[in-house]
C-alpha cells in the first residue's frame, strides 16, 4: 500500500499531533535532538564503550522485538514504537524510515563498504530453555 504522505511526516504527526513551540519542527529535528541521543546512551550501556565494531555499528532493528525492548526504556523511543504500532507500519516502512546512526541500515552500509559481517550479540547470553 502506498501512503498519501511521507512516512516521516506521518510519524511526526502521530508523535506531535499538536506541536508546541518547544517541540521539534519536523521528524529530522526530533531525530537529531532526541532519538540519536537515546541510541548513544543505549549503546554505551549495552557495550560499555565503543571498542568493538559491533558497539560502533550496533545494527538496531526497529522491527526486532529484543532491540525494541532495549530502546523502549527511553521515553522518545517508547513513543516512537507506540506510533509505529498505532499507524500499523510494516517492517519495510520502518526500515525505510530508520536510517540513522546505530540502526540496522548503518550497519549494513558499513558491512557493504568494508566487506565484513558484524555479529549481533543481542540475546546471546540467553540459553535455551530446559524444563526440569
Amino acid at each position: 500500500m502506498r501512503r498519501e504522505t511521507s512516512i516521516p511526516a506521518t510519524v511526526y504527526k502521530a508523535l506531535f499531533p499538536h506541536p508546541t513551540p518547544t517541540d521539534p519542527p519536523d521528524f529530522s529535528a526530533h531525530l537529531a535532538k532526541n532519538l540519536v541521543a537515546e541510541v548513544r546512551i543505549e549503546t554505551q550501556r549495552f557495550y560499555g564503550g565503543l571498542e568493538t565494531v559491533e558497539a560502533r555499528y550496533p545494527g538496531l532493528n526497529y522491527s526486532h522485538p529484543p532491540h525494541r525492548k532495549r530502546l523502549a526504556r527511553f521515553p522518545h523511543h517508547a513513543r516512537l514504537f507506540a506510533a509505529f504500532d498505532t499507524l500499523g507500519l510494516t517492517e519495510h516502512e520502518i526500515a525505510q524510515l530508520c536510517r540513522w546512526e546505530g540502526t540496522l541500515w548503518a550497519r549494513q552500509r558499513y558491512e557493504r563498504d568494508e566487506g565484513i559481517t558484524v555479529a549481533d550479540t543481542t540475546g546471546t547470553e540467553i540459553k535455551p530453555w530446559v524444563d526440569r
